[in-house]
């Protein structure tokens, strides 16, 4: 008969006799069920008692003939020492005397071993156990077998984090070895300590360490991997480059570097990006524009073109039909360093392009290149990006000052309120039917239902905005003081907040410090309007 008490006990069973198979199948002399028994081990939870008493039995595994599972075995103990760091001092010796066994370093078998268990101590941070283990690694740095050597190596930085000191020479004297490996990991082990602790080693060192990881790239790529994590460390570490001779050493494995590589080489050469070296850079970062990646390269990219003038072939920038709107942006920004002709003609075209309008409109005129029909085309594909444009790049040039007028006087249920009233105050000789009606919206608490939803949630920002347009239109003596006072009344008659504001603001003694003022604005709005939007335009 079932009963939930019956369930329990079956189900308490069924876990005891699982856990008697465990330490069944860890102590087979069938290394396939030995195995298997550690997958098993590492997929089921255990209670802590439970791991407590399989520790033992798999701390035995270690000195096992079998790499597969010593392997196992060292992955199993790293997991549980997380959750228990008393269970440490029952490794030491297990690991010294896997270390020691096995004959004669140079065989092959007993290299192995000694190089997987330096690997393991390397992974544990506990000052008294690596305590252990110092002399077994800082003698293995000397090693005649590469790999025993390799591991050593990259143990290294574990033990500088950990004591504060490490036999330098070991690592220095690497950088000279005929190996890939073991060049490679001296690099990753002298710029691990210098990024723990600056100055380390001197300057010839870590050029030292950047001429043998270019010579060796390749092989360094096969035998370990990882050569652009090792460009960018070397690169951090002497950052900025001191010698010209630097930045050339490395040109032949531009082609070479990954995108993060190359940004930080950008960044470490800046004192010596001539119009030739920024080619032969950007020549490594044209590669990737074929590339999943190539929003990442046209962001670098324009990086390197702010840093110094070069000649690129403008249609490698031409936005295509596969293009996401940053990517249009980032070309056209690009284009836009680049100038020339063409350059500035695929930025006109795109003015049509409402992704684009706010971008290609805010180059040309930042370049002075915007003309009057620039400017019309803008305003009939979106009107918001226009005269977000043309509040983030005044003030304007003369010659379109007429334009932005004629533009300004007609336009109706702007979205872009405190750029149209900034323009307005500046470009209008009287007040616009549309500035009246934002001054009017209210929200429904005041019952009157004027303008659309949003706009009525900010009601009294829309109110400020118009404060600040007749402060503008009196700043440029576009109108008397009296008329000014008569608006604002009228306008502010239920905010008397606003009204003692207009009040206090008119009558500053110098009209600069309202122009001033409302510029001021002016920064703030293009600072937030450029963070939301992302389309910086290059200054």
């Amino acid at each position: 008969m079932y009963t939930f008490t019956n369930s329990l006990l079956g189900a308490s069973g069924g876990r005891k006799n699982l856990f008697a198979d465990i330490k069944t199948g860890l102590a087979s002399m069938d290394g396939k069920k030995v195995m298997s028994t550690l997958h098993m081990v590492s997929r089921i939870k255990l209670s802590s008692k439970q791991k407590a008493l399989l520790f033992p039995r798999v701390v035995s595994l270690v000195l096992h003939e079998s790499l597969e599972i010593k392997s196992g075995a060292y992955s199993y103990i790293l997991r549980t020492i997380d959750l228990d760091k008393t269970l440490l001092l029952l490794v030491v010796n297990t690991v010294l005397q896997e270390i020691r066994a096995g004959g004669p370093e140079k065989a092959p078998t007993s290299a192995l071993r000694k190089a997987l268990a330096i690997d393991f101590i390397s992974k544990i941070r506990d000052k008294e156990f690596l305590g252990h283990f110092c002399d077994v690694i800082e003698e293995a740095l000397s090693s005649p077998m590469d790999i025993v050597r390799k591991s050593a190596l990259l143990a290294a930085p574990t033990l500088f984090k950990v004591f504060g000191e490490v036999k330098m020479a070991p690592l220095k004297t690497a950088l000279y070895s005929k190996s890939a490996c073991v060049v490679g990991s001296g690099i990753f082990a002298i710029t691990a300590i210098e990024k723990e602790k600056k100055g380390s080693f001197e300057e010839e060192d870590l050029l030292k360490c950047l001429g043998a990881l270019c010579a060796f790239r390749a092989e360094i790529e096969e035998s370990m991997g990882g050569f652009g994590e090792l460009f960018l460390e070397v690169c951090r570490a002497l950052r900025p480059f001191t010698r010209r001779e630097t930045v050339e050493g490395v040109l032949p494995v531009v082609s070479f570097l990954p995108l993060f590589a190359l940004r930080e080489l950008i960044l470490s050469s800046e004192g010596f990006l001539t119009p030739g070296v920024g080619e032969k850079i950007a020549g490594g970062l044209i590669g990737f524009l074929g590339h999943e990646m190539r929003v990442s390269a046209l962001e670098i990219l324009l990086l390197l073109v702010q840093k110094v003038p070069m000649s690129l072939d403008a249609s490698l920038f031409y936005i295509d039909g596969g293009d996401g709107r940053k990517e249009k942006m980032l070309k056209l920004q690009i284009l836009s360093l680049l100038r020339g002709k063409e350059a500035l003609s695929e930025i006109r075209s795109f003015i049509s392009d409402r992704d684009c309008t706010f971008t290609a409109l805010s180059l040309l005129l930042s370049l002075g290149e915007a003309l009057k029909e620039d400017l019309v085309a803008a305003f009939r594909y979106s009107v918001s990006a226009s005269l977000r444009a043309l509040y983030t790049q005044h003030p304007l040039p003369a010659h379109l000052e007429g334009t932005v007028a004629q533009l300004l006087a007609p336009l109706s249920n702007v979205a872009e309120k405190e750029a149209f009233l900034y323009l307005g105050g500046y470009y209008l000789r009287s007040i616009p039917d549309e500035a009246k009606r934002i001054r009017r919206i209210r929200n429904s608490a005041g019952g009157i239902l004027y303008g659309r939803k949003d706009e009525r949630e900010k009601a009294e920002e829309h109110l400020e905005e118009y404060l600040y347009f007749l402060l503008n239109l009196f700043a440029r003596e576009m109108f008397s003081k009296e008329e000014c006072i008569k608006q604002a009344g009228d306008a502010f008659a239920e905010e008397p907040f606003l009204h003692e504001k207009f009040t206090h603001l008119i009558d500053l003694p110098d009209r600069t410090q309202l122009l001033s003022l409302i510029s001021y604005k002016r920064v703030l709005y293009k600072m937030d309007s450029l963070a939301v939007h992302h389309t910086t335009p290059i200054q």
